[in-house]
């Protein structure tokens, strides 16, 4: 019975199949199954019941149960021993060679003991950095915890990005399915917000490794990969208000007026220029931010064959139709540099009920909307501490 809830339990609660999971379940169901035989051969050989496995080990066995039980001997010996020389390859390949030397390495290069890293590995990178773990799922974190629940997906890594973009850590720590899934999701999280700083990588020894009966649950710790936060991202108000951020999607807004569809990104949305969407303010919001941008294919070639720049508008409608200008930015990323990639943005507020944000695109100086591929990015509204969304 407690072999069968530890089997639903891993089915139905995990769903996913954790290694170091199963050996306790495989072992009660080894044990119903030894049990069981012994109950067979007691009343197939018409021994005398006793309680138990242990009264019925000096027994006389039947002739080929001898063999048998040598042979199942010699191979669980066998496993223990292949499996003992696995043990030391992740003790000192993956434990001492990876996870210790991310911990000491971040120890090394954080800015400050307040530095933040996302990772689902806790425990050495945690313990040898000596920095503030946003782990996944949320085991020291509540921070993840909250990220998780305004996440569209809270499995695992189908949520990452947008834990991501809530939190904005300092660091990741990711293996290279945990990036790929990053990127699948959502490729402007990281394009636009990280730069890759390291690589810790084991699995060259380990596909050369003698004696390693599961290849695979080392090679799945062998390879992990370390971003740092841009600096022009530090700079955000976006932390304080992480566990209080209502995030923009095509449907909170009001209305839509666009030359192209406005369709979603990511955790962005596609506008061209010249487009015109209007959202309501989250009640009791106090802030908006986010990010825009003009998407890099749209200058990649010289002029004509490129973006004369877009002009990006953020207004804020009162009840009585008075509007008051957020921010005015012109970006001409084919002679600017600085106008390349994503630009964000932090804005007050005013405290008004009923009012509403209008984001305006229109194309560039010359009027000429041609490749003004241009987006919103990552939009939310802000609450201040002791509210909810």
């Amino acid at each position: 019975f407690v072999y069968l809830l530890g089997h639903v339990y891993l089915t139905v609660v995990i769903g996913f199949p954790v290694p170091w999971y199963i050996p306790h379940v495989s072992f009660l169901g080894l044990l119903a199954l030894a049990l069981l035989l012994g109950e067979l051969l007691a009343r197939a050989t018409g021994w005398q019941k006793r309680p138990g496995i242990v009264a019925m080990a000096g027994t006389w066995l039947p002739r080929g149960l001898g063999p048998a039980a040598g042979t199942v001997l010699v191979a669980s010996l066998s496993l223990s021993v292949v499996m003992a020389r696995q043990a030391w390859l992740e003790m000192n390949l993956i434990e001492k060679d990876v996870r210790t030397a991310i911990g000491l390495w971040l120890h090394d290069q954080a800015d400050s003991p307040r530095d933040t890293v996302f990772l689902e590995p806790l425990g050495f990178i945690g313990y040898f950095s000596g920095l503030k773990m946003l782990d996944y799922p949320g085991l020291c974190s509540p921070e993840v915890v909250a990220a998780r629940k305004r996440a569209d997906s809270r499995s695992y890594p189908f949520c990452w990005s947008e834990i991501i973009l809530s939190l904005r850590p300092d660091w990741l720590v990711l293996r290279p399915f945990e990036l790929k899934e990053i990127r699948n999701r959502d490729p402007l999280v990281l394009q636009n917000l990280y730069d890759h700083v390291r690589t810790f990588d084991v699995n060259p020894q380990i596909k050369e490794a003698t004696l390693v009966p599961i290849r695979g649950y080392l090679e799945y710790n062998g390879t992990f990969e370390v971003y740092h936060l841009k600096p022009k991202s530090t700079t955000r108000l976006h932390r304080a208000y992480v566990p209080l951020l209502v995030p923009i999607t095509l449907k909170s807004l009001e209305s839509k007026e666009a030359l192209l569809p406005v369709e979603p990104a990511g955790s962005g949305l596609k506008a061209h220029a010249p487009s015109r969407l209007v959202v309501p303010v989250a009640p009791g919001a106090r802030m908006l931010l986010g990010g825009f941008g003009i998407y890099e294919g749209a200058y990649a070639d010289p002029p004509p064959a490129a973006t004369d720049g877009a002009e990006f508008l953020i207004e804020l409608e009162y009840p009585d139709g008075r509007r008051t200008v957020l921010l005015q930015r012109l970006l001409t990323p084919s002679t600017v540099p600085a106008d390349r990639g994503l630009q964000e943005f932090d804005l007050d507020l005013p405290a008004t009920d009923g009012a509403k944000t209008i984001l305006t695109i229109n194309a560039g100086p010359a009027n000429n909307h041609d490749y003004d591929w241009s987006y919103w990015f990552d939009l939310r509204f802000g609450l201040p501490s002791g509210q909810s969304p």
